[in-house]
């Protein structure tokens, strides 16, 4: 008898480690189950797809993420107008196929809010474009399809996400002509001189085409641009646009400087 109740109390003992070791490995597995939900909701965030309501051909909304890319399908007998942040505004749109995508910004509505329209030229031709406001970067996949399209494309701005800003002016006033260049062509790769003056530059890029140079918000005065000539016997004057905080120079600067009083600030492609 007291062999039988020895073998039952070891047999209980076991049983508890059986249960206990089942509820360890199903703690286990939740949270291996939660972690791949995690990962399943990170990969979502970093592509947003319009297409179901491409599909019913109605408005879209997509929480804003810095790090999306968001999937637009648009077709070339109708324009889709995206529209975006009232107290943003459209410094750069550097599209990948420019050519075979017409794209141009107007304000309106209300609050008097920036809109991209977009229409292809052609069927089964897609393009990356991103747009750059003074406050945030949006990175776009467009999709010329025939039978789906977004004809309006707008964001939802979480409060929590952390978007990316720049430190450039909001006004409305200023030429609504967009900085269209090619993506594959971007080029950054300029040194700058006197970075502690107020007037130097905060970005410069072109795409061999055409230089932008981004001035501080804080400036208050516009320097004067010179260019170094194409015979390299210094420097010279040279017709340039300027919108609000950008200087735009049609042609690719291999080096300048901008010059205000008696201080300069040298810009040298590297």
């Amino acid at each position: 008898m007291k062999k039988i109740n020895k073998i039952n109390k070891i047999l209980i003992k076991a049983l508890i480690f059986l249960i206990f070791g089942i509820f360890i490995q199903a703690e286990e597995n939740k949270e291996n189950f939660l972690s791949q939900e995690s990962i399943s909701k990170m990969q979502i965030k970093k592509l947003l797809s319009g297409k179901q309501d491409a599909i019913k051909r109605v408005a879209t909304t997509f929480d804003y993420y810095s790090d999306s890319i968001y999937d637009i399908y648009v077709t070339p007998d109708f324009v889709t107008m995206i529209k975006f942040d009232p107290e943003e505004e459209i410094i750069a749109v550097i599209g990948g196929n420019n050519s075979n995508f017409e794209m141009e910004q107007e304000f309106g509505g209300e609050d008097n809010s920036v809109y991209l329209f977009v229409r292809p030229t052609d069927l089964d031709i897609t393009s990356n474009v991103n747009v750059i406001t003074n406050k945030r970067i949006y990175m776009f996949n467009l999709y010329s399809t025939l039978e789906i399209f977004n004809p309006f494309v707008k964001f939802n701005y979480l409060t929590s996400e952390n978007d990316m800003k720049t430190k450039i002016p909001v006004k409305k006033d200023f030429n609504k002509n967009s900085i269209l260049m090619d993506v594959n062509k971007m080029d950054s790769n300029y040194m700058v001189t006197n970075k502690n003056l107020p007037f130097a530059p905060t970005q410069v890029f072109t795409d061999g085409i055409k230089t932008v140079i981004i001035l501080p918000e804080e400036i208050q005065e516009a320097p004067v641009i010179m260019v170094k000539g194409t015979s390299g016997n210094g420097f010279e004057v040279v017709n340039f646009e300027y919108e609000f905080n950008k200087i735009i120079v049609h042609r690719k600067i291999k080096e300048a400087v901008l010059k205000l009083g008696k201080k300069q600030v040298r810009i040298k492609h590297k």
